[in-house]
């Protein structure tokens, strides 16, 4: 592991999910941080987070609302861990229908153009 300190940046008090500001692997641990740069937790990552990509602030069950920058942008079709990588995996849209099979087929090419994805 590197010393660099991970961040995850969470924009407002209702979110339940931040966004990784650096690529985090699986088991660093990560700061939280607020848009005043104030630490407010320490979590460990559960599985590699992308830079850029939402992480879970807190354990979220199936069905509940995703919420981020203080707004809810989609929900989650399956339980989500604290420390685990919120994509299309777990969650939905409610901005976009994405079906099932274009699902499958956006996560078949990110695999066929060597991204790693370890979460699905």
């Amino acid at each position: 592991m590197d010393n660099i300190k991970k961040r995850v940046f969470k924009m407002h008090d209702k979110d339940n999910v931040g966004t990784s500001l650096e690529n985090i692997y699986s088991g660093e641990m990560f700061d939280i941080i607020t848009q005043e740069g104030e630490i407010v937790e320490t979590n460990k990552a559960i599985n590699d987070i992308s830079f850029g990509y939402k992480v879970a602030l807190k354990n979220i069950p199936s069905k509940e609302s995703i919420i981020k920058y203080g707004y809810k942008i989609g929900s989650s079709f399956k339980e989500i861990k604290k420390g685990e990588v919120v994509h299309i995996h777990n969650i939905k849209s409610d901005r976009v229908g994405l079906p099932e099979d274009r699902r499958k087929a956006m996560i078949d090419m990110l695999h066929k153009d060597g991204y790693q994805i370890n979460w699905v």
